[in-house]
């Protein structure tokens, strides 16, 4: 099926030159599901598992570089590509596996976009998920967030959202009046989502999150 579309889009999308993909590399059930109260995973069965999950991420990214070779690739983190579902990272170990691990699956150094700033952006990756891109000979910039950390099932590295939040204002406050931002993002800020037991609707992101993502933007 990934292939169809990939060469559906290679039919109509003539001088496409850039690919954001946002999200979800893996179906719905491929993650550890989270565990409730203050259960946690060990180590060795969250690396077990991420080892799967990534050849699957893996093996996605390779179809897309074979149908589109020429095309500048951004992917995007989303709630199913986490270790845990909707869970960003906890421990500081099983944070550097997986940020340092996916950054490396999404971005070997034969198949990086045109002008990519690979150790700046390592250095964000590796933080949080979160990346920029300043598109040659344009000025077009392309900011990938990590949304996954601000939604409200998520319990670990909020204070790593505060930082990227951080990081997304001074990149907006220092850039040159000329420069154009694109965002992307897997679970934007505004969505919601109905509590069938409550039968009310809630947003995806904490509310605290979501405020200060709009002042920013505004």
């Amino acid at each position: 099926m990934l292939r169809v579309a990939l060469q559906r889009i290679q039919e109509t999308e003539a001088g496409l030159n850039a690919l954001i993909i946002t999200g979800d590399f893996v179906k719905h059930g491929t993650v550890l599901p989270e565990l409730k109260g203050t259960k946690t995973y060990s180590f060795e069965v969250l690396k077990e598992s991420f080892t799967k999950q990534r050849a699957l991420i893996a093996e996605g990214m390779e179809i897309v570089r074979q149908e589109l070779p020429e095309v500048d690739v951004f992917p995007v983190i989303g709630n199913n590509d986490v270790i845990v579902h909707d869970q960003m990272p906890c421990g500081v170990a099983d944070q550097t596996l997986y940020f340092n691990e996916l950054f490396d699956t999404w971005f070997p150094k034969e198949h990086l976009p045109k002008n990519f700033s690979y150790q700046q952006n390592k250095r964000t990756f590796t933080r949080g998920g979160y990346y920029r891109h300043d598109f040659e000979g344009t000025n077009e910039v392309l900011i990938v967030l990590n949304s996954v950390v601000y939604m409200r099932e998520n319990k670990c590295m909020l204070a790593q959202g505060g930082g990227q939040l951080l990081w997304l204002f001074k990149q907006l406050r220092d850039a040159p009046s000329d420069k154009r931002f694109t965002l992307a993002m897997h679970v934007p800020p505004g969505l919601e989502f109905m509590i069938a037991s409550q039968n009310t609707l809630t947003h995806f992101w904490h509310p605290k999150f979501e405020n200060k993502f709009i002042e920013i933007t505004s």
